[in-house]
């Protein structure tokens, strides 16, 4: 058995300092790392990984990878670690992790040829979640959302569809997450409040779709569907997996 271990420290990627999404060209790294697994050094595989992941990965402040049983034109295990990771649309995950089992691959034509199972994880705080919501057109302005292990608390102000008003009120909903039919985060309202004015509970299940989903991953180069979550405090833990698709990645040979 062979492995590979790299570990790679980038500055760190601010929020809305995003060139491309997170985990795009991750198929062409696994490739790569599939490739290097059956030849050359394991110092010689690294700095090519190195290049590999700083390269189609995209920006992050830290990466660990790690390929292990190799046999032929298999891989039983692939592990990728990075830490504060630029997913796109100017949203950063503060750890991400994909763990993937039975890589085929054709090293001579650098082709991917399947991918087992592709879990994905990552920890999305709270101050990243709200500037990722905040840089989004929407009718609520001032977006704050608050994350408890009970639910989340979102706080902005909007025009209330069916209530007129001579000024934009300050509104507070009170909900919390879920994971969707098609694998993205949303923010599901409980109860609106508002001070001092009556409004229909129907105003919050409208203001709920100006901002819906949250989190969506499922549109990349490599999808991501989430599947589950868990909340502390200001932050949410995300559990989901990828679709990785078969084919060349004619990049790695530049």
């Amino acid at each position: 058995m062979r492995r590979v271990l790299l570990r790679v420290d980038r500055k760190a990627a601010p929020p809305g300092r995003v060139r491309r999404s997170a985990w795009i060209g991750l198929a062409a790294v696994v490739a790569m790392g599939a490739v290097l697994a059956g030849c050359g050094s394991d110092e010689d595989a690294s700095r090519t990984l190195e290049r590999a992941l700083s390269r189609l990965i995209g920006p992050a402040q830290h990466y660990q990878m790690r390929v292990a049983g190799a046999s032929g034109s298999r891989l039983k295990q692939v592990k990728v670690r990075a830490n504060r990771l630029s997913a796109g649309e100017k949203l950063v995950f503060d750890s991400a992790a994909m763990d993937l089992t039975e890589v085929r691959f054709d090293r001579q034509a650098r082709e991917l040829l399947g991918v087992e199972r592709a879990d994905f994880s990552a920890v999305l705080l709270q101050e990243d979640l709200n500037y990722h919501l905040q840089s989004r057109s929407s009718l609520m302005r001032g977006l704050r959302l608050r994350i408890t292990p009970n639910g989340a608390q979102l706080r902005g102000s909007a025009d209330i569809p069916g209530v007129n008003l001579p000024v934009t009120p300050d509104l507070t909903l009170d909900g919390t997450l879920e994971v969707d039919d098609a694998g993205r985060l949303c923010f599901r309202p409980k109860q609106i409040r508002v001070v001092g004015i009556e409004v229909p509970a129907i105003a919050a299940q409208v203001l709920a779709t100006q901002i819906n989903p949250l989190v969506d991953l499922t549109g990349g180069r490599l999808p991501i569907y989430l599947r589950g979550f868990e909340l502390d405090n200001g932050e949410v833990q995300l559990t989901g997996r990828a679709l990785f698709r078969p084919g060349r990645y004619p990049e790695l040979e530049r």
